[in-house]
């Protein structure tokens, strides 16, 4: 998965990258930092990918 520094920064939607119009909070992106740990992004979604999938 790639992610842009836009989507770590909550300025565009973690699933489409849309960056356009209302972005509500999604939960957060984690990755390792290199020394065992990791880091935490709290992360925003367009409401189109926010609803639940069926």
């Amino acid at each position: 998965m790639t992610i842009s520094q836009a989507q770590l920064d909550g300025e565009a939607c973690v699933v489409c990258g849309a960056s356009e119009g209302f972005l509500i909070p999604a939960g957060y992106f984690f990755a390792p930092d290199g020394g065992g740990g990791r880091r935490s992004w709290a992360v925003v979604a367009c409401p189109k990918e926010r609803r639940p999938k069926l």
